[in-house]
């Protein structure tokens, strides 16, 4: 079941996941299991065709299929994007991993991108996610928002 609210606290859990500070505007999905938030995902830096996408977990467990697909309908079918964007860690291996395992193909390598590593540049073209939206019927896609450069408004999805 997908539950939807406004919370700009999804965006601060992120941070304080990952070590990093975001400004609106920006959108944010939460993936709850049970009463536990396990995981978050912000859009932000809308420039179509492309958005940044930054994902933080307590759980390597949260990703299934149905969210994974839900998580990219939102830039790719509702925004139309034709390419999502991440940066992380040189030296975080689980989440390149995870990146390569969604689709997304290393671009570039970023000296001192973080006060404590390097980073790793990451792209998703829609093409190469084809096969993650497959199923997803309209009703599913449209309650997403669709502004991106809004308010800082945010969405959470209960995906249990």
């Amino acid at each position: 079941m997908l539950v939807y609210q406004a919370d700009e606290q999804l965006a601060a859990w992120i941070g304080g996941q990952i070590g990093v500070a975001f400004s609106p505007p920006y959108v944010c999905i939460g993936i709850v299991r049970g009463e536990t938030l396990v995981a978050a995902v912000l859009y932000n830096d809308f420039q179509p065709p492309n958005i940044q996408m930054t994902i933080a977990s307590i759980t390597p467990r949260w990703a299934s299929r149905q969210v994974i697909a839900r998580l990219l309908a939102y830039p790719f079918l509702e925004l139309q994007c034709l390419r999502v964007s991440a940066v992380t860690r040189a030296t975080n291996e689980d989440a390149r991993r995870f990146l390569a395992r969604l689709g997304f193909h290393q671009e570039g390598h970023h000296p001192l991108l973080f006060p404590d590593d390097d980073g790793v540049s990451y792209g998703l073209m829609r093409s190469d996610a084809e096969h993650w939206l497959e199923g997803l019927n309209n009703a599913q896609q449209s309650s997403y928002p669709t502004d991106p450069a809004g308010s800082g408004r945010s969405i959470s999805a209960r995906g249990d």
